[in-house]
């Protein structure tokens, strides 16, 4: 039986080592390039701007006492820790999604605004679908 078990095991060896593609005598030690894909799976992220109908805006990149503005979008993320003083101004969105820290918005309108942040203010008009989920949040209609 251990004759038949150490054979078994040489064959499956064998075989592995045949189909993991060795190389042996008369063989191209050179590894054959691996094609490259046509279009990569990651996108540059364009900041404070809305390109498609979306916009991603880095509260960092506001100044203190100072302001961006983006305008009608419909979908918009506010992303990363804000600059105490700053203002985000957004027109009307379909989806805000406020993953910051601290930041202050003002917006039009919106349908609906989701907040997994903490200490963010948002200021909106109409009557928007509202899911906070992070702590000391303000969301204010005007």
């Amino acid at each position: 039986m251990t004759k038949q078990i150490t054979g078994s095991i040489a064959l499956a060896v064998g075989l592995s080592l045949l189909s993991a593609g060795c190389s042996g005598a008369g063989h191209d030690d050179h590894p054959t390039p691996k094609a490259k894909p046509s279009h990569t799976a990651e996108q540059e992220v364009t900041y404070d701007e809305c390109v498609d109908d979306r916009a991603t805006v880095l509260a960092s990149n506001v100044s203190r006492d100072g302001r961006i503005t983006i305008g009608d979008c419909a979908e918009v993320s506010v992303v990363g820790a804000a600059t105490p003083g700053s203002t985000i101004e957004l027109g009307a969105v379909k989806l805000l999604v406020v993953e910051s820290d601290g930041a202050t918005i003002r917006l039009d309108r919106a349908e609906r605004i989701v907040i997994p942040g903490n200490h963010n203010t948002v200021t909106h008009s109409g009557e928007p679908e509202v899911d906070d989920q992070g702590t000391g949040n303000t969301i204010t209609a005007s």
